[in-house]
């Protein structure tokens, strides 16, 4: 139903029979015409209907300038109004845009923003939810060739394979913690496959450096069952003894973990180790409270004469 607007309802001149309630209803027609123009017939939400015009800019279907152009019936805008496009096949692509469907992109972990893969190919795993350790593992980062140090998130699991080698540089950031009660826990799998010489050792220089005031204690076992303990300090490095005595014939397994609870507490890593020359379980304390822990460190296997073949395997456990 139409309605209808009369631009001078009031005629002050002229008088007529019942003009006061004519006039009166003419002048409520166009308010009510007038108020059907906006959203919800409601003047106070300022909101037009139906205008010519947003803005000052006129509305066209056809690219005009100074018009704005509505989608055409595929629901895109035509090629012709995007610079710098490819078109093949009818299909238009961006070059470049600083977002794609309304989402900008960020290298680090962001919500509401597009994630590109790292310098691995792979996304991070704190992006996946419910990620536990079957599933850290199928999808490890690969240090074994890294030039510079790989923050783990936590549940991220990196590998580094070493050939032939006695010094084996980890390239892991260490984060500082948050507080005590939220430490930055590592976990170390040692697999050592082939190697030669003697008296083999999982010494862990923390910061790639040699310290003075770390010192360790080890309880040995052998297959016969005899015991044996080492303690004293070090020789500047976390150090955990691979088995008892000094056999150590691969092949050879050590697990052990590293617990940091920020700059001014000891650092701690604890572990044990086997091979055919028997058992050996360790504790190594760095006691300094006054340096950061940055970077993980490089892994020395002391073989006396000789070097390993193996891979390390270390998993962010907080």
């Amino acid at each position: 139903m139409g309605l209808s607007y009369t631009p001078t309802p009031f005629h002050p001149t002229t008088v007529y029979p019942d003009q006061v309630t004519i006039e009166l209803n003419l002048a409520n027609q166009n308010f009510t015409t007038l108020a059907n123009a906006f959203v919800n017939n409601d003047p106070t939400t300022l909101t037009v209907k139906n205008a010519e015009s947003v803005g000052g800019y006129t509305v066209s279907p056809t690219p005009a300038p100074n018009t704005i152009i509505p989608l055409d019936e595929n629901g895109k805008f035509p090629a012709s109004v995007i610079p710098n496009i490819s078109t093949t096949s009818n299909t238009s692509t961006v070059i470049n845009a600083t977002t794609v469907g309304g989402y900008g992109v960020s290298p680090i972990p962001t919500p509401n923003m597009l994630l590109p893969l790292d310098s691995n190919g792979q996304f991070p795993a704190s992006v996946i939810p419910n990620i536990s350790s079957p599933n850290a593992y199928a999808n490890p980062v690969n240090l074994t060739y890294a030039s510079s140090d790989y923050l783990l998130q936590v549940g991220e699991v990196a590998y580094i394979s070493f050939n032939n080698q006695s010094s084996i540089p980890l390239h892991i950031a260490v984060p500082e913690p948050s507080s005590a009660l939220n430490p930055v826990i590592y976990e170390f799998t040692l697999s050592v496959a082939t190697g030669s010489g003697s008296n083999g050792a999982f010494w862990l220089y923390p910061n790639n450096t040699s310290y003075s005031n770390i010192s360790y204690s080890t309880v040995e076992v052998s297959p016969a069952g005899s015991v044996s303990s080492w303690s004293g300090p070090t020789n500047g490095a976390f150090g955990v003894d691979l088995q008892y005595g000094q056999s150590d014939i691969p092949p050879i397994t050590l697990r052990a973990i590293a617990s940091y609870w920020g700059w001014s507490y000891p650092k701690h890593v604890v572990g044990f180790g086997g091979d055919s020359g028997g058992l050996s379980v360790g504790s190594s304390i760095w006691f300094d409270t006054s340096t950061s822990w940055t970077s993980l460190g490089t892994l020395q296997i002391f073989y006396t004469g000789g070097n390993a073949t193996g891979v390390v395997i270390i998993r962010r456990l907080s």
